[in-house]
């Protein structure tokens, strides 16, 4: 998060951050930023076609869209509830042509206003401000190219991007466990998932080898099955009476203790003896 100001270093007034939503003290740097990811300060006039693609999938219904100037007066206009200017901001990480450069200025902005949103790793989306140790776990286990990547970067971004979905979040949790976790324990097995797994590993755990060690009353390869039993099944996924969607808090836990294990599996935590 930004620096406090002196007067909260100064204990004269408690830290007031982070803020939901778009508070007034951040209105206006946003406003600035639109105009110029829309070219308006351009040497090339505004970009016609951005705009009208933001507008198009944030759904504002445009009014004399041949001339850019008032299609960006309709697009800002808009911007006066809270939820419309995040989805607008969003949009044009998602869209514009120099999102790199774009999104560092973006996240200045947001870093100093005290915001509880900032740019994803990728430059490409908002999410929720999550703890830097958290966030440096999730990059690391999310590396490009690594088994069970693209299934973190997909639960990361439904857990704390700005249309949250929780129940898709701990599939693909489950879903980058299973990555990593099926080629080692049941490479053999047809049509695999995380219950064979589990099933491997409970009735067979003595073939198994797990670097940390147990605690009391309890196996080593115990701990992991716990783990991964906090994961199997989706409780959306169950069937029957028991089913429910889960919470955000559940899936977002559910997330970091799956970017724990692809991590410990990679670093050969779990082994066959």
């Amino acid at each position: 998060m930004a620096r406090h100001p002196l007067s909260v270093r100064d204990s004269k007034r408690p830290p007031d951050e982070p803020y939901e939503g778009v508070p007034a003290h951040l209105t206006h740097p946003l406003l600035h930023w639109l105009e110029g990811v829309f070219s308006y300060r351009g040497d090339h006039g505004l970009d016609g076609h951005l705009m009208r693609s933001v507008a198009s999938y944030v759904r504002i219904p445009l009014k004399h869209a041949s001339q850019s100037k008032m299609i960006m007066e309709q697009i800002l206009a808009a911007c006066e509830h809270d939820d419309i200017f995040l989805d607008v901001i969003d949009a044009c990480l998602a869209k514009s042509h120099n999102a790199r450069q774009v999104s560092k200025v973006l996240e200045e902005i947001l870093v100093n206003a005290g915001s509880v949103w900032t740019v994803a790793p990728d430059g490409r989306s908002l999410q929720r401000r999550v703890d830097d140790s958290a966030t440096k776990a999730f990059q690391s286990a999310a590396k490009p190219g690594a088994i069970g990547s693209s299934e973190l970067v997909e639960a990361w971004a439904a857990c704390f991007g700005r249309q949250p979905n929780p129940s898709d979040a701990w599939d693909h949790a489950i879903k980058a466990v299973e990555a990593v976790l099926i080629p080692v324990v049941v490479p053999n097995q047809d049509k695999a998932q995380l219950g064979h797994v589990l099933g491997q590993l409970k009735d067979h755990g003595d073939q198994w080898k797990f670097l940390l060690a147990a605690q009391q009353n309890s196996t080593p390869i115990g701990t992991l099955v716990g783990m991964l039993q906090l994961m199997w099944p989706n409780p959306d996924r169950h069937g029957g009476t028991g089913s429910r969607v889960p919470t955000l808090p559940e899936a977002q836990a559910v997330v970091h203790l799956a970017i724990t294990i692809v991590q410990w599996v990679r670093n050969e935590v779990l082994s066959k003896r």
